[in-house]
């Protein structure tokens, strides 16, 4: 054996002693959950001048414009009729035609139900919403976000715009949103859609979505 693979050998003995050793140190296997330090708390207290700070950050022009039109959102229940056309597939079938010859459609009237989204636009109860929610509409409901529901009548629709404008009569005066014509919205602003179409209403809020200005 060589002198080199001897030091080899004795070097690859002392480092599994000391390893050994540092694993049968009584001074680890006798430690307990007292030399553990506890953890740091990370409350903040909210009335500090750091917790502002915080929640001011979080606010941007988005939330804030959220926050302002939100009380504003109502959610529309729509009672409507619609024609529908049935068609007897046997009569539709040339054979059986050279026969009954060719026979309408029939049509009956059915009752269908809707939910939309509208903003009110006045303290005296006008608002504004989309022509498709309320185009057959015989009956029409409005919710509000305190849970309020009222009947509203059509004032006017448009359908090349798909707008419609309703009117409930309130007891008070309503949240509502104004609108202006100071600035035109430029290509690439953000947009913010809010609205509550399927009657979430139980939620306390509305629906968000941002987008931005596209033409």
């Amino acid at each position: 054996m060589t002198v080199q693979n001897l030091m080899k050998q004795r070097s690859a003995a002392l480092i599994v002693s000391i390893v050994f050793l540092g694993a049968c140190n009584p001074a680890n296997s006798q430690r307990t959950d007292e030399d553990i330090p506890p953890p740091v708390s990370a409350e903040i207290d909210e009335s500090s001048d750091t917790w502002t700070e915080i929640s001011n950050s979080r606010q941007t022009a988005i939330t804030k414009a959220v926050s302002a039109a939100t009380p504003a959102v109502v959610s529309i229940n729509v009672v409507g009729v619609e024609r529908v056309a049935v068609r007897d597939p046997f009569l539709d079938d040339p054979f059986f035609q050279q026969f009954f010859g060719r026979r309408r459609a029939r049509e009956y009237l059915r009752q269908v139900k809707a939910l939309g989204s509208g903003f009110v636009i006045s303290p005296d109860g006008y608002i504004a919403t989309n022509n498709h929610v309320v185009r057959n509409a015989t009956e029409i409901t409005v919710s509000f976000q305190n849970g309020k529901t009222v009947e509203a009548s059509i004032i006017g629709r448009d359908e090349a715009t798909d707008l419609a404008l309703l009117k409930v009569e309130p007891s008070d005066p309503l949240p509502y949103l104004s609108f202006t014509e100071d600035q035109e919205p430029l290509v690439g602003e953000w947009a913010i859609a809010l609205g509550n179409p399927f009657g979430l209403f139980a939620t306390t809020e509305p629906t968000v979505t941002v987008g931005v200005v596209s033409a």
